[in-house]
């Protein structure tokens, strides 16, 4: 059962005549920022992506649960879905309405634990109503670790997904369970200084794979082919000095937003001029993971933002509090 529309309508009405909390924020923004929900339980938001009714979803890489958060209304969330075997979640993405794709790893200190990388299928469509079937899509005992996913062009059944540590990205058929490297490129691996996390984010925009590397600090894009997913030339670096984890990109392909995770920032690219600035810096930000875009008429301008405000301290030891932000569009702007 689909929640109706009418509901979401008058949920938006209500919440845009209450007082939103957190609109006040004493760090530098050229976009407002609110705070959509504040988890007092420690989470490290990993990604986010939002429902075809406007709710938000939130992967952690500390638990196997996902969180639904409600834009509408402030510090509202439920845990809508447990994917078994698992003690961290990744990447996610939509390939066909409210069924979606999520990756999973088990982590330690030094690493992914072998054999620990999946890839579920969420059924959503009756959710939160009934509780979602979860099934295994695909092991892969190759990859170092899984995260930032997009669909193949307009491809119900084909995912592409990024191995930040081995710096590769790969093809998945969902409907098979089979997996193949695509792109093993220098440009997405790591180098031998800085943080150790490539490849990150990748989305597609036409025939577009674009791409962060965090270690590298790029984010460029691949021409492909929307056939089998591989590269028909290669990279174009559109802008440098740019330690990205995942982004959004703008209906239009002229914009793209960054989390820039441990920079408390939110960085805006102008694709065509080849340039970027920071629009958003925060300590709501300061662990800044992905970004993505509203669906509905009332924040088709804004951006939701998978974070963290750092350290905070508990009397035994500290802690990140897991941040759902939205920053608000200035007028001509879309998502």
């Amino acid at each position: 059962m689909k929640v109706p529309y009418l509901p979401v309508l008058l949920n938006w009405c209500l919440a845009l005549t209450l007082p939103f909390p957190s609109l006040a924020n004493p760090d530098w923004q050229s976009y407002p920022l609110a705070v959509v929900s504040q988890f007092r339980t420690p989470q490290t938001f990993e990604n986010i992506a939002v429902r075809s009714n406007g709710q938000l979803l939130l992967t952690s890489t500390t638990s196997s649960t996902l969180f639904q958060v409600s834009p509408f209304f402030h510090n509202q969330s439920i845990a809508i879905a447990q994917i078994p075997q698992s003690q961290g979640l990744l990447g996610i993405v939509e390939l066909e309405e409210d069924i979606f794709y999520i990756a999973s790893s088990n982590t330690t200190t030094s690493g992914s634990v072998p054999g620990s990388n999946n890839i579920w299928r969420v059924d959503l469509r009756n959710a939160p109503l009934q509780p979602p079937p979860v099934s295994l899509i695909a092991n892969i005992p190759t990859a170092g670790i899984l995260n930032g996913m997009c669909r193949l062009g307009s491809s119900n059944h084909t995912l592409l997904v990024a191995d930040p540590v081995k710096g590769q990205i790969l093809r998945v058929d969902t409907t098979t369970g089979s997996y193949t490297v695509i792109i093993d490129d220098p440009i997405l691996h790591n180098t031998p200084q800085g943080l150790q996390v490539a490849v990150d984010g990748i989305h597609m925009h036409g025939s577009d794979l674009f791409f962060t590397s965090l270690n590298q600090g790029i984010f460029g894009k691949f021409p492909l082919s929307l056939a089998n997913g591989t590269a028909m030339g290669p990279a174009d670096v559109i802008v440098t000095n740019t330690p990205g984890d995942d982004f959004l990109l703008s209906s239009d392909g002229k914009k793209a937003w960054i989390a820039m995770n441990g920079h408390g920032t939110v960085q805006e690219v102008d694709i065509p001029g080849r340039s970027s600035r920071v629009v958003v810096q925060s300590t709501y930000l300061s662990a800044a993971a992905a970004v993505t875009g509203g669906r509905t008429i009332f924040d088709s301008n804004s951006l939701y933002v998978a974070s963290g405000e750092g350290s905070v301290g508990n009397g035994t030891g500290t802690y990140s509090q897991g941040i759902v932000a939205r920053i608000d569009l200035p007028h001509g702007l879309r998502v």
